[in-house]
């Protein structure tokens, strides 16, 4: 939930490999007051494994579960 007044929506942040996205948006999620959830994080695990597509799934909806 964010903490900006007005704001009810999530925001997603795009872009290529390396373009500043997750510091956009970490930044944008500090200035409102919302949460940030980084998908890379969720999808990659030690060594770069990829996580399995249901165990990401998971974590992602468990992430992002809750009031918009």
């Amino acid at each position: 939930m964010c903490n900006a007044p007005g704001v009810s929506a999530r925001v997603a942040v795009v872009g290529l490999s390396g373009s500043g996205k997750t510091t956009v948006a970490a930044e944008l999620a500090r200035i409102l007051g919302c949460p940030h959830v980084e998908l890379d994080a969720l999808h990659w695990g030690p060594g770069w494994s990829e996580a399995e597509p249901e165990t990401f799934r998971a974590a992602a909806e468990a992430a992002t579960v809750g009031d918009r």
